[in-house]
């Protein structure tokens, strides 16, 4: 069940199969409806929009349908008032869902390609916005500076998506310190905690700025 001060995500129904999540708290819980802050301040929500929300229920990872009534606030993050429209379910391992770190503007050399957005994480993986020609499958060296430390390893292509500008999306699985001898994934997975504790930051400096 939701309630004030729960940690929830976000996902748009375009972004089902990138498996985005947005992360987000419980600010206020009434008469069955929620609303919700979001740390990212670019998101687009509308109200009447179907979204799935993610949770947890007793230390499982559920997600849950429901409706966006109305958009509550923008500045300086997104404050959204949703009602559930269905029951949770279970959700895939956490694992397999992705993090947006568009504010941590965090970026990568993808091959020789430098600064290549970082555009979301998950525990095995990342996505990057980078303008060379890759394919599904293919195996890429990828190195990312991050607080000062440098990871670096190989990354498999799992999906690709053409965006504008000529530029693409590629979504990346970490091949893993046992095939590579790199730390990629480990600094994947570090960038990932990082990002939340930078959201959390956010929103408790926007409560004290109150």
């Amino acid at each position: 069940m939701l309630g004030t001060g729960i940690e929830v995500f976000l996902q748009f129904p375009h972004e089902t199969e990138q498996r985005i999540l947005h992360p987000g708290k419980v600010v206020e819980v009434s008469d069955g409806a929620c609303a919700a802050e979001f740390f990212e301040p670019d998101l687009s929500p509308e109200p009447g929009m179907e979204v799935l929300i993610y949770h947890e229920i007793r230390n499982k990872f559920v997600k849950q349908p429901a409706r966006i009534d109305a958009v509550l606030g923008i500045e300086p993050q997104p404050v959204i008032g949703f009602a559930t429209t269905g029951e949770a379910v279970p959700a895939d391992d956490r694992e397999c869902f992705r993090v947006s770190t568009a504010i941590a503007e965090i970026a990568a050399t993808l091959c020789e390609e430098q600064n290549c957005p970082v555009v979301d994480v998950s525990l095995t993986g990342l996505a990057i916005i980078a303008d060379g020609q890759y394919n599904v499958g293919q195996s890429l060296p990828v190195t990312i500076t991050f607080e000062d430390e440098t990871y670096d390893g190989t990354a498999i292509v799992q999906n690709i998506k053409d965006l504008r500008q000529r530029r693409t999306r590629y979504g990346l699985s970490c091949a893993g310190d046992k095939i590579d001898g790199g730390n990629l994934e480990k600094g994947v997975h570090k960038i990932g905690l990082a990002v939340q504790r930078q959201h959390l930051r956010r929103r408790a400096g926007a409560q004290t700025g109150a």
